[in-house]
């Protein structure tokens, strides 16, 4: 009990206390709002519509998330038993119907839409929390202007729905779902024209104004420190800059510090990126929930945002030093390192126990990896894949180096200290050191050459046990227990100080989906352990 306890008190302890007031709040508070409305859309002659194209997830009647599917039964009120809230949340998105052109008629989706509108007036259940509630009338507003609709079912529907959501603005939650619902009240606030939408336009604005310096940091990094958050977030804040210019609101101020951030979180993008052009996998990331970076910085130059110039030197180290991340590109090697703080402070649901991780990839191939995330539900395998253990670190006496609990809290936390990142055209370095095993300290320096990678831990205090870990990419081939092989034909020796073995695992690059692939456990008898990768 007493355990219990203090892990809830330290848990909450980092949380603004207007957070702790309003989750419960929101819990017994449910407000009443007039549903007859008189509405007037806003009629300013707009501009060429340019949006990014999502993943057709519905097609020949069935849905498709998270790589699971569902028929589509009219009338099911939207709910889909025997699947997880997140999948049930993408269904609510509608992020389906804004799919290239001829995919899907504009008589399918309006059935769709009116379908959603007949079966979920009661403002109960998924689809009126305030975060899918934000990304549908995003949506909604998105297709209803770049195919010109006229329906007044639908824009009636959106402006009730626009009127909840202003009364569940999620700020005892922060974060990326701060940003989604200060981006959907902006929406709203431009596509209709009343005083009451006009009210919903300032206070998206004055959120995003804040949130932008809060949870944008200065490196370009988005504080939740999720490489998938990311783009997310980057996405949102591109779109906006683009509804703005479709709608011709001059409000400079805002739309300068919009491109300023958005140029920033590009450029942070650009480096936490494998050369395969995916994103690395810190804290929550998996492939195909956010749109790809390709994708997000062709949708940014075409709105003529600049986008900043990749650095084509032989030798590149980008030093994140806000958020935490090193990134180096070497020859054939690119090597990304964790030496961030757990997540933000106040919103630490997306962090993983990742102190001292990292991923590399040889010649393009992507070969040290961490495990991925293939689910949100609250069961064993979120908790091993938010655990150390499921990333390319240390771990010590067979505990996480941050007290990550349940699906989305943590409790005691690692702290980074001792940061060093030191670069020559010849050999790169960064050393760090974490406290998560307190009163253990964990120091890790890794060493890059053109033609090998050193890694050394060191350990400072009395253990029961250490276990170095590495997770290879599932296309590595083992030709030994000694050397591998990149599907590149890159041909990679593997040499330690201390005793290792080759296991089966999986790695998790998509929700829902899992591959084999084969984890190098290194048993650290004595305080020092050096492994080196040589190619």
């Amino acid at each position: 009990m007493f355990k219990t306890l203090l892990r809830y008190f330290n848990t909450i302890k980092y949380l603004e206390p207007k957070q702790v007031y309003l989750r419960v709040l929101y819990k017994i508070y449910f407000p009443v709002i007039n549903v007859n409305v008189k509405f007037k859309k806003n009629e300013k002659k707009i501009k060429n519509i340019i949006f990014l194209d999502k993943e057709n997830s519905f097609n020949e009647n069935k849905f498709t998330f998270l790589n699971i599917s569902k028929d589509y039964k009219k009338n099911n009120s939207w709910k889909y038993y025997n699947t997880s809230k997140l999948w049930t949340y993408n269904l609510h998105y509608f992020d389906y119907i804004n799919v290239k052109k001829n995919v899907l008629s504009n008589d399918i989706v309006i059935g769709l839409i009116n379908d959603w509108i007949n079966n979920n007036y009661s403002r109960r259940g998924i689809g009126w929390e305030s975060y899918p509630l934000s990304l549908r009338i995003i949506n909604w507003i998105k297709w209803s202007i770049t195919n010109n609709i006229q329906s007044n079912k639908i824009d009636e529907s959106l402006y009730i729905q626009s009127r909840w959501l202003n009364l569940r603005v999620e700020y005892f939650l922060q974060g990326n779902h701060l940003i989604s619902n200060a981006k959907a009240l902006i929406y709203s606030g431009l596509y209709f024209s009343t005083k009451e939408s006009n009210n919903w336009l300032c206070k998206g604005l004055k959120i995003l104004n804040e949130e932008l310096d809060k949870q944008i940091l200065n490196d370009g990094g988005h504080f939740e420190l999720s490489t998938m958050y990311q783009l997310i977030v980057l996405e949102d804040l591109i779109d906006i800059f683009n509804l703005m210019r479709v709608y011709n609101y001059n409000n400079q101020i805002i739309i300068q510090k919009l491109e300023k951030k958005i140029i920033k979180m590009i450029s942070w993008s650009m480096s936490m990126q494998h050369p395969d052009g995916k994103i690395s996998f810190f804290n929550d990331a998996a492939f195909n929930i956010a749109q790809d970076f390709p994708a997000i910085k062709k949708y940014s130059q075409n709105l003529g945002i600049p986008i900043p110039a990749e650095n084509n030197n032989l030798v590149k180290i980008n030093y994140l030093s806000n958020s935490g991340y090193v990134s180096i590109k070497n020859h054939d090697l690119c090597l990304i390192v964790d030496i961030a703080q757990v997540g933000s402070k106040i919103q630490p649901g997306h962090a993983h126990a990742d102190s001292l991780s990292f991923e590399m990839s040889i010649a393009e191939d992507r070969f040290i990896v961490n495990s991925g995330t293939s689910t949100y539900d609250e069961n064993k395998t979120r908790k091993f894949q938010r655990s150390t253990l499921a990333h390319s670190t240390v771990t010590i006496n067979n505990q996480n180096s941050s007290d990550v609990w349940k699906s989305f809290r943590v409790a005691e936390r690692a702290n980074i200290t001792e940061i060093s990142v030191n670069n020559n055209r010849i050999k790169q370095s960064v050393e760090a050191s974490h406290d998560g095993y307190r009163p253990i300290k964990h120091t890790r320096q890794w060493i890059c050459e053109n033609n090998y990678l050193l890694i050394n831990d060191k350990i400072i205090g009395k253990f029961k046990s250490a276990i170095a870990r590495l997770y290879l990419h599932p296309g590595i081939k083992i030709i030994n227990e000694t050397t591998f092989k990149t599907p590149k034909e890159k041909i990679i020796k593997l040499s330690s100080n201390n005793n290792y073995k080759i296991i089966k695992s999986t790695w998790h690059p998509e929700f829902g989906k899992q591959l084999k692939n084969h984890c190098i456990e290194i048993k650290i008898k004595s305080s020092l352990n050096e492994t080196k990768f040589s190619w």
